[in-house]
Parts: C-alpha cells; structure tokens; sequence
C-alpha cells in the first residue's frame, strides 16, 4: 500500500477500536444488564453466519494474489475470530440470565463481565492484527461482509426491534439508550465496513465505483452516516434540528428514512452477488445457498423496518 492507504489503514484500525469501546460501553457505564442480550445475536450471527462461513468459502475459491498457504492463514484467522465471537456470545447471554430481572449482577457475574471485556478486546486485536502484521492486503476484502453483517443484519434490526419489544427491567427510557448504542455501533461497523473495501482496492489499484453494489453502496454509506447524526439530534434534542411543535414530525422523518436505508441496503446486498469478484470466484451453488440466506434476512429485516414506521 502507498502512503495514503496507510492513512486509511491507520483510520480503519481507529474504528475497529471505537467498535470495541463502544461493545464493552455498557458493561463499564453500568447500562442495565438486561443489554448483554443483544450482544449473544450479534455475536452468534458475527461468528455462524460470517466468519465460518467465509473462512471455509476462502479455502474454495481463487482469490487474486492468494497463495495456498495465504488462504490457509487467512481461514484460521477467521475461524479464531469466529470462536472468539462465539465464546463471548455464550458468555453474553449468560450473563443476562445472571442479572435476571433486577439488572444486577452479584460478584462471580461480575468476574465473567470481566472476562467478556476481555474477550472483546480480544476480538478487537484479531480484528486489527492482519494490518499490523502486514498479511496480504486482500484480506482487507473479507472485512467488508464481515463489518456490513454486524450492522444491517443486526445491529440496526436489532436496534429497531428494541424499541417495539416488550423488554422486563427496561423503560422507554432504557430502550431509547439501548437502541442508540446499538445504532452508533452498527454505524461504525459501516463505515469500516466501507472503508475495508476501498483499502482493498486501493493495494491492488482497482477503480472504485464500478458497480451498482459500489455506487448505491456508497449512497447508503453516506445515508447511515447522515441518519445517525440526525438520530443523535432527536436523542439530545439539538434546537438547531428539533424545534417546539416539530418534535413529532422529527420522529416520523427518522423513522421513514430508517426504513429506506436500511431497504436499500439489503437491494444493494443482492447487487454483491451479481459483482466481477463473486462471479469469477464462488461456485454457482454457494451462491445460490448465500443468496437464500439473503432473502430470508431481508424479509426479517424490511418486517420489521415496516413496523418501526407504524411504531408511535
């Protein structure tokens, strides 16, 4: 990579340490407890539905400028992080059942509290460990799925259905902080997202923009970025955005143009598997099975953008 890539290699390993700050957030600012139960989809889907897969998908397919032995270090890498995301999401989900419905946790539910912090940074340093290590740039690329998983196949459904979900221990309060957490964590994710793609580009001096998955992909890159900034000025109700009578109005805006996004963003999910890459590389089947699994998480995902916009 030239100068510049470095630049953005630096800001991609800034972000991925923002991710894991913003994951151990809640343990360390005493949010209620009953939150460690949305790490255990996210960390599960992180794990089951992306690095495994991928990890075996890599060992399949031709990838440019990958020898046998890159391929095999770049699937162990993937499966230790897949383990890892694993381990934490079965400690999460045990640690909410700890905490029970007093979102409070006795001392041992502390020490494992601990240990998922641990866990968390651990997933972190794996996360930034092919960029300080200097493995080949075109592992950047396998962040991109990776990173775009996290935050429309959950963070951002998950955030959503926070905020219809009947949740023991939570007020309308509660949620309104559990579903900004979890919607700056997924924005983040895409971001880095974005950006792991661009840098894997920029090693093997690609074009960027090419495509339909890379232009609306940009767009929709763009609209998370502006949508969050929007849903941080309805939270703390900035007067420059949020005035007297157009609070309600504020709130519907907010609510359509998650919808559209997050829409969009599965369509642009289907143009991927139509790319130069995903035709020359992955078998003809593989594709069909990741794009059943598309389907089903689309629908999953536009119900429940449907309802949101129905929500009061």
């Amino acid at each position: 990579m030239d100068t510049s890539s470095k630049k953005l290699a630096i800001l991609f390993i800034s972000l991925s340490i923002t991710l894991t700050t913003l994951t151990i957030y809640p343990t360390i600012k005493n949010i209620p407890s009953s939150i460690f139960f949305y790490y255990h989809p996210i960390l599960m889907a992180l794990a089951f539905y992306v690095c495994f897969p991928m990890g075996l998908l890599l060992l399949m397919a031709k990838v440019p400028g990958y020898s046998r032995k890159d391929k095999i270090v770049a699937h162990t890498y993937l499966q230790v992080v897949g383990s890892v995301a694993c381990v934490a999401g079965g400690l999460a989900v045990y640690l909410n059942k700890e905490a029970g419905t007093t979102n409070k946790m006795d001392t041992s539910s502390k020490k494992l509290a601990i240990l998922f912090i641990s866990l968390s940074i651990t997933l972190t340093t794996l996360t930034i460990y092919p960029t300080i290590k200097n493995i080949p740039s075109s592992i950047f690329f396998y962040y991109h799925p990776i990173l775009m998983a996290l935050a429309f196949y959950v963070c951002f459904p998950m955030g959503l259905l926070l905020l219809m979900a009947k949740v023991p221990g939570y007020s309308r309060k509660d949620k309104i902080v559990a579903h900004t957490y979890l919607q700056v964590v997924g924005s983040v994710a895409c971001v880095a997202g974005g950006l792991a793609v661009y840098l894997n580009k920029e090693a093997f001096s690609k074009p960027h923009f090419t495509s339909f998955h890379g232009l609306f992909g940009l767009f929709v890159v763009v609209a998370v970025v502006l949508q969050l900034a929007y849903g941080l000025a309805l939270r703390f109700k900035w007067p420059k955005i949020v005035i007297k009578n157009e609070w309600y109005n504020a709130r519907i805006l907010h609510k359509r143009a998650a919808n559209i996004v997050l829409i969009t963003a599965l369509v642009v999910t289907f143009f991927a598997l139509s790319s130069n890459f995903v035709v020359t590389n992955v078998q003809f089947g593989v594709r069909i099975f990741w794009g059943i699994l598309i389907i089903v998480l689309a629908l999953w995902c536009s119900t429940i953008a449907l309802r949101f916009v129905r929500l009061k």
